[in-house]
């Protein structure tokens, strides 16, 4: 007998205002189990990621992370503002 159970967490949103005009903070989280029966051992897999959205004015900073084991990995970050007519 197979069984499979899966959890997600719901993305969530956080707005502050400080040095940063504003921050977005988002997230999400799966945890799947299978017991693969009597005969087999069992099997969990899981997934993490975190997304921090900052905005000052005409620049905007995103920067992706996975959270899966012991260590914080960065997937990506993104640098964007506009200078004049020039958008970098």
């Amino acid at each position: 007998m197979k069984k499979l159970i899966a959890l997600f967490a719901v993305s969530s949103m956080a707005s502050m205002t400080s040095a940063v005009a504003g921050v977005a903070i988002s997230g999400s989280a799966s945890v799947s189990y299978d017991d693969n029966g009597s005969a087999a051992a069992s099997e969990t897999s899981y997934d993490a990621d975190l997304s921090i959205v900052g905005t000052a004015g005409s620049t905007t900073l995103t920067a992706g992370y996975d959270m899966e084991g012991a260590s914080l990995a960065t997937t990506g970050v993104d640098l964007a503002t506009t200078v004049g007519p020039m958008t970098i």
